[in-house]
């Protein structure tokens, strides 16, 4: 499995102590959402053979919910990982806030009162991060395509399975086997970027709150 960096493994045990019960979970919540993104890498590589396997048989005999499993599989993983990561800008501003004790209720922590700050842009390296976090293009498309997953809906009526799959599966947007295979590998190598990115990002934000 891949693995937590040894400086924010080592930043979350140190920053526990004596924390009240609200910023431990705060602190434990953002941790949580780097392991469990690094779990969804993990068992996307895994599938993606069998989901680029079944996907080109998909093509060309039309199976039945059997051969379409593992598209659903590595797709499973994959819708996994964006919501996940739509979540990590909010979750860093939730730890800024308590790191630096910036008295916000949890309910009212957003990035325009972080940015806003003084305590905040006092902190120029967490000031500027903050804002590649949040311009960053490849968190906002996942955030983009998280809203979009959202507001999908079940299966219509009159569809066959494989429609349905096919419908549901969103990055099977064209009718040809060759570039619905080259956006199912792009998926594959966008999550790893993704998670490189937030890995990144992470080590970065607790290095700079405890300087």
């Amino acid at each position: 499995m891949s693995k937590i960096s040894y400086r924010l493994s080592h930043f979350f045990h140190i920053s526990k102590r004596g924390w009240s019960i609200e910023r431990k979970k705060i602190l434990s919540d953002f941790f949580e959402l780097i392991t469990e993104l690094l779990i969804n890498e993990d068992e996307a590589k895994r599938t993606f053979p069998e989901a680029e396997k079944s996907l080109k048989s998909f093509f060309k005999k039309r199976g039945g919910p059997q051969s379409s499993l593992p598209i659903l599989f590595f797709n499973y993983h994959y819708h996994n990982y964006i919501l996940r990561v739509a979540t990590f800008k909010e979750k860093s501003m939730q730890l800024v806030n308590c790191f630096l004790s910036l008295g916000l209720p949890i309910e009212k922590v957003n990035e325009s009162l972080i940015l806003g700050m003084s305590q905040v842009k006092k902190k120029t390296k967490v000031y500027k991060l903050l804002n590649e976090i949040i311009n960053d293009d490849i968190l906002k498309e996942n955030i983009t395509q998280a809203n979009e997953f959202k507001h999908r809906i079940s299966q219509p009526k009159g569809k066959t399975y494989n429609e349905f799959i096919a419908s549901k599966i969103y990055f099977l947007s064209s009718q040809s086997k060759t570039e619905t295979i080259k956006q199912l590998k792009q998926k594959k190598r966008d999550l790893h970027k993704g998670i490189r990115r937030i890995k990144k990002y992470s080590d970065r934000l607790f290095y700079f709150l405890h300087s």
